[in-house]
């Protein structure tokens, strides 16, 4: 025969990971501003959890900003689910159809062709990507020289620019000729 107590610790409940969980308020489009408070619906495969009484801490990645799938950590704090449940959120770029490129610097011949002369070396106009407001005002797209990409700059003919904005979908193709 023993005598004594053992302290066990045990949860009563179901695991966070097993639930299904959403974010409310459908999809999420870059915007500029951190997305930092968001509210998730939460549901249980098992019916008889009542997942209305769910609280949970939600940690959110440093950059809850910029396009691109991001992991927020819920924890839950009572209620009947215990333990973590790691939510994929994705944060769309904005539609390709929604912003628009052009040069800053470059004369425009009478056929619409930018141009400039060739100098002995690699030409790299300055761009500007840029969205369309309402009213038609243009809200500048700051770029990154990453987001930027020149062809055939390196002589006399017809070049390219390529620009790709990290949070903007879809890619711009801007071209203009090289005199030699």
């Amino acid at each position: 025969n023993f005598k004594g107590s053992v302290p066990l610790h045990f949860t009563i409940g179901h695991s966070f990971e097993s639930a299904n969980v959403s974010v409310n308020g459908g999809r999420i489009t870059y915007n500029g501003d951190k997305h930092d408070n968001l509210t998730f619906s939460i549901t249980h495969p098992n019916s008889d959890v009542d997942t209305s009484k769910v609280t949970y801490e939600t940690k959110y990645p440093d950059d809850m900003v910029n396009a691109g799938v991001k992991s927020v950590v819920l924890t839950a704090q009572s209620g009947p689910l215990y333990g973590t449940k790691k939510v994929d959120v994705t944060i769309y770029p904005i539609s390709g159809s929604a912003w628009s490129a052009e040069f800053t610097d470059l004369p425009m011949d009478s056929s619409g062709m930018y141009y400039t002369q060739y100098e002995g070396s690699a030409i790299a106009p300055a761009v500007r990507a840029y969205v369309l407001t309402s009213g038609g005002q243009r809200t500048v797209i700051p770029l990154q020289s990453s987001e930027i990409t020149y062809a055939n700059n390196n002589a006399a003919g017809t070049a390219s620019v390529t620009i790709k904005p990290q949070n903007y979908e879809g890619t711009k193709d801007l071209y203009f000729k090289i005199l030699g």
